[in-house]
């Protein structure tokens, strides 16, 4: 059955992200379509650093509704996932499924950042925005010379096309809007194997919550780019 795939991305980065997918899930017979939050991406011209959640979440809706998509399965990344969560909100009765590639899964009330501290037990979220918002800084640079050393390729195509990313969006929390998520609809979980993160503690919360489906990729944190395969495998399923 031919499914309709919209694509959340994450911090940092563009709908671009999501290119190594997007013709594997087509060759499947699947339509497949990347939004773009502003200030990134094809909207990276629309940049400020108030941006909040709150706008991302409303690039998500209008996108949807715009098109008029139904019985959607909403994909999403890394940030994506806090944004895919406040979208859902709003969208219940156009969603058909929902999958978190390595991403956050906040609950009513919390925002991406609170999200994450619940399971930063070795300090690295902290790090990586508690120090840049004691600082009084408003954006946070994308960790580009960690990733050169693991994969100067990769760390030079991204180079040019990544913006820093404001640290208001980490920090606005998400209201829904509409009482407690849907209980019904599959909701997937993909942890990124290599990527030596909160996600882990995560997942072992989510493993233990009969209401997820869980997988896991021998990746890093870019699990699209990584396998591309075997993404689309969770997603549209082998056949």
């Amino acid at each position: 059955m031919k499914k309709v795939f919209v694509l959340v991305h994450g911090a940092w980065v563009g709908e671009w992200c999501y290119d190594p997918i997007i013709p594997l899930l087509e060759q499947k017979g699947h339509a497949a379509l990347a939004v773009s939050l502003t200030g990134f991406g094809k909207k990276r011209d629309l940049y400020r650093t108030d941006l909040t959640i709150l706008d991302h979440v409303q690039d998500v809706v209008e996108f949807v509704e715009s098109r008029d998509l139904q019985n959607i399965s909403l994909v999403s990344h890394s940030y994506g996932g806090s944004v895919m969560t406040g979208a859902w909100d709003q969208l219940r009765d156009r969603v058909d499924e929902v999958f978190y590639l390595d991403a956050g899964t906040p609950g009513d009330g919390e925002s991406h950042f609170d999200s994450m501290l619940k399971y930063d037990g070795k300090g690295q979220i902290e790090k990586l925005f508690g120090e840049a918002l004691k600082s009084g800084a408003k954006t946070r640079a994308f960790p580009i010379e960690q990733l050169r050393k693991r994969d100067p390729e990769k760390a030079d195509f991204m180079a040019d096309k990544v913006k820093p990313f404001p640290l208001s969006c980490t920090m606005t929390k998400l209201e829904f809007k509409n009482g407690p998520l849907p209980t019904h609809i599959p909701k997937t979980f993909v942890l990124a194997k290599k990527n030596v993160s909160y996600h882990h503690p995560q997942a072992k919360d989510i493993q233990a919550d009969p209401t997820w489906r869980y997988f896991e990729l021998d990746t890093y944190h870019d699990c699209m780019w990584e396998d591309p395969e075997g993404v689309v495998g969770i997603l549209a399923g082998k056949a």
